[in-house]
Parts: structure tokens; C-alpha cells; sequence
């Protein structure tokens, strides 16, 4: 028993974190390339360097640690904050958008393998949409500021135009690199470009260049 808590100790104060941080770390990482049935403990463990055990130690289960790798992972991320009171749509949007894509890119193997893991672990699929949906409250808030601002000409459009402007940033930034036949916009100037058509939609006058 004291040479178990003796390895414990070493192994929480070693390297970067405590063994149960280097653990969720590693989780995610080696979720995000494999899935979890190529997530063993072992790999996990080797990942985080720490033994094997310690993963039953600290979460009983792989599948309790992949859970709550996944949980801490998304509810760990925020969507960048709009304005309350929208000011200059077009330029805010387009910085939103722009951030928002960066955002997502970021956790873009480990969304997409939480998502595709939806039919067998659903909880998966929670966590990954979460980032998503996360971002479309925030931008549903804004857009009903600018429709109770009285700005909106096409008022009656906004939630499919909602829609549609979410479904093309999250496409871009979950698979820009697998269809790039689809997006054929630069990737610098295509949020300007996704945020300028939305407005049109909604009956905005916009300017060429933000």
C-alpha cells in the first residue's frame, strides 16, 4: 500500500499538472486521433506518462475518463461575446465569425470524433455539439438585438439566415481542409465575405470592405 501511495505522489507531481490533468489531456488527444475504441487505457496512460492503474485510480473506467475528458474539455470552452448593443453589425460580426472559426478549428478532430461517436456513446455527441451550439445561442441574441433595434428590413428572414450563416462557419471550420472543393474562398477574407451576404439577407446595407 505504501509503495502505491509513494507512486502516486510521484506521479502527480511530475511534469506538467497533476497525473489526473495529464490524464484528461492525454485522453483527448488520443480520442481526437482514434476514437475510443483506439483510446485503451494503456495508450492513454503511456500519452499522460503515467502506469496504467492510474487511470482506474482517478476515474474507475476508460469510459468514465473519456466522458469526463470530453465534458471539461467542451464546458471549458466559451463562444466569443458579441455586443449587447449592436453598433457597427458588419464589423462585429465579421470579427465574431472570424474568431469563432479559429475557435472551432482548434477542437476541430476532437468535435468531429465526438460527433461521429453520437449512435454508440451520445454523451460524446453532447460534448462535441456543445461548442456549436454555444455559438449559435450568442449569435441568435445578437441578431434579435438588431431586430429589436428596428434594423432589419428582413426581419422574417433572420433565423433561416441564422441558420445558414452558423451551417457555413461550421463547415468551414470542421472541414475547410477535407472539402476543399467546396470552400474556395480564402480563408482570410471568407469570414468578411459569409458575414457580408448575411447581412444582405437581412436587408443591412454593407460596405465593400470592413
Amino acid at each position: 500500500m505504501k509503495s502505491g501511495e509513494a507512486e502516486v505522489t510521484v506521479e502527480t507531481t511530475q511534469g506538467k499538472g497533476s497525473a489526473r490533468e495529464r490524464l484528461l489531456d492525454a485522453a483527448r488527444r488520443v480520442f481526437a486521433q482514434s476514437g475510443s475504441a483506439g483510446a485503451t487505457t494503456r495508450r492513454i496512460a503511456e500519452e499522460a506518462g503515467v502506469n496504467e492503474v492510474t487511470v482506474f485510480r482517478h476515474f474507475g473506467s476508460k469510459d468514465a475518463l473519456l466522458d469526463e475528458a470530453a465534458r471539461t474539455h467542451t464546458t471549458g470552452e466559451h463562444p466569443l461575446p458579441l455586443p449587447e448593443t449592436p453598433k457597427r453589425p458588419q464589423a462585429e460580426l465579421t470579427q465574431w465569425c472570424a474568431g469563432e472559426i479559429e475557435r472551432l478549428r482548434g477542437s476541430r478532430e476532437f468535435i468531429l470524433q465526438c460527433l461521429a461517436e453520437g449512435t454508440e456513446h451520445p454523451e460524446m455527441a453532447e460534448s462535441g455539439a456543445l461548442p456549436l451550439t454555444q455559438g449559435a445561442s450568442e449569435l441568435r441574441r445578437y441578431v434579435e438585438k438588431l431586430h429589436q433595434s428596428g434594423r432589419l428590413k428582413h426581419a422574417d428572414d433572420r433565423d433561416v439566415a441564422t441558420t445558414m450563416l452558423l451551417a457555413t462557419m461550421y463547415s468551414d471550420a470542421l472541414g475547410r481542409e477535407s472539402l476543399p472543393e467546396v470552400h474556395v474562398t480564402d480563408s482570410a477574407r471568407a469570414p468578411a465575405l459569409y458575414v457580408r451576404m448575411f447581412l444582405r439577407t437581412l436587408g443591412l446595407r454593407v460596405s465593400p470592405d470592413v
